[in-house]
């Protein structure tokens, strides 16, 4: 797909994240908003699209519109994979949009990068450069939660994502 020939289909709006339909196709006529379909990728939501037979996200086909190229990764700042506003997106490391993830489902001390250590005490991790970092045990969860807190924000910035 090229920004070109997207352009020619669809119109996006970057304030509101939606596309809108310039040829009609199919069942769906010009003039009408696309609201896509619901993916569920490993446990997010993502809009995506059938064009031409194959299938796209809404945030990769939003970038390609807007710069007229996709980065490798993209990722939803608010961790929302349903709202592809232009300001939500940034390009990304696959470790920069990892980082930027909610704590997981399973957590069983209730904050990301925390679990819990043999003993009873609580351990604080990360990775960078796709490497374990130990950041250290803890005789409370929101000890070690808040060591995590600051070895991200310092290792990943804006990326960081306190779960």
């Amino acid at each position: 797909m090229t920004q070109k020939k997207l352009k020619k289909l669809l119109h996006y709006n970057p304030n509101t994240g939606q596309f809108r339909a310039l040829v009609t196709r199919g069942n769906c006529s010009a003039g009408k908003i696309i609201a896509g379909y619901k993916d569920l990728r490993r446990g997010k939501i993502y809009l995506r699209f059938n064009i031409g037979s194959r299938l796209y996200y809404g945030h990769r086909l939003a970038w390609l519109y807007v710069h007229g190229k996709m980065p490798r990764v993209i990722d939803h700042k608010n961790g929302d994979g349903t709202d592809n506003k232009i300001a939500n997106l940034r390009p990304a490391t696959h470790t920069q949009n990892h980082i930027n993830s909610k704590r997981y489902a399973n957590n069983r001390t209730g904050f990301k990068g925390v679990s819990i250590s043999n003993g009873g005490r609580f351990r604080a991790t990360t990775s960078h450069n796709g490497k374990h970092v130990e950041i250290g045990h803890f005789d409370d969860p929101q000890s070690a939660h808040a060591a995590y807190v600051a070895t991200v924000r310092r290792l990943y910035g804006e990326f960081a994502n306190e779960g």
